[in-house]
């Protein structure tokens, strides 16, 4: 069962309640008396462009733990943890890294929906 988070419009009480998707909106009391709301941001993290809720951890960016000095002599305040991994604290500091060492992004090619191939166009063995 999801936990669903409400928070007291009165006296500012939080509350996590067990709850079947069914009942997810269905109205909670406060202790003090008063009807309390759900709470979409509680508990989730939030992100924004200048700085991340935790800080990213990159496994794909990742280093040899012998070229962390290297890396530390260029990229000072890029943090490398002890096997190799990359740790960026904003957004900014990421696209930064990335532009900076030649990374691309191409788009994906996407299958057009509600596209149906043919019989006549599929290639039969002979």
């Amino acid at each position: 069962m999801p936990i669903y988070s409400f928070k007291c419009k009165t006296c500012g009480r939080t509350l996590d309640s067990y709850r079947t998707m069914a009942d997810s909106d269905k109205e909670c009391t406060c202790e003090c008396g008063a009807l309390m709301i759900r709470d979409f941001q509680n508990g989730k993290p939030h992100v924004t462009p200048e700085r991340y809720s935790h800080a990213i951890v990159s496994d794909a960016l990742g280093i040899h733990p012998d070229q962390t000095a290297e890396h530390q002599a260029v990229y000072p305040n890029i943090p490398v943890t002890p096997t190799g991994q990359l740790v960026f604290e904003s957004y900014k500091e990421h696209e930064n890294y990335l532009k900076e060492n030649g990374f691309q992004f191409k788009p994906r090619k996407r299958k057009i929906r509600g596209t149906v191939t043919k019989v006549s166009e599929m290639s039969t063995p002979r």
